[in-house]
């Protein structure tokens, strides 16, 4: 192979690299939200994972997870590392209830309190 046949097939690839990057990216958003059915719940304000509400609502997500494996949980946060919501999938109507009380009664606790009696940091995952 000469040079110029080795650069052309160097840019098809890279272009190709390019397109499989954006495909599996669209491919992630379309199972998130049609397959998964990820639903979102936002906190008033950002908080900390170390407020005694919201870790008193991991322990509940915890408990939720474990009598329902197929339930998916993440905290979303802002760039100070604060939550700003909580994403998550349920697999019916009843335990999608349970986790949306819980966590709107706890965000709302949370943002009650002045942030500067919150520290941040801490797992993402619940």
């Amino acid at each position: 192979m000469d040079e110029e046949t080795v650069k052309i097939l160097a840019e098809l690839i890279s272009g190709l690299e390019e397109t499989i990057k954006r495909v599996r990216e669209e491919l992630t958003k379309y199972i998130e939200k049609e397959i998964i059915n990820w639903r979102i719940i936002n906190s008033p304000k950002p908080v900390s994972l170390e407020d005694p509400a919201i870790r008193w609502m991991l322990k509940k997500l915890e408990t939720i997870k474990e009598k329902h494996p197929s339930v998916q949980i993440e905290f979303l946060k802002d760039a100070n590392g604060l939550i700003t919501g909580l994403k998550y999938s349920a697999e019916n109507e009843e335990i999608a209830m349970d986790v949306e009380s819980l966590a709107t009664w706890a965000f709302s606790k949370a943002a009650s309190r002045p942030l500067a009696k919150q520290e941040g940091g801490g797992e993402t995952k619940a």
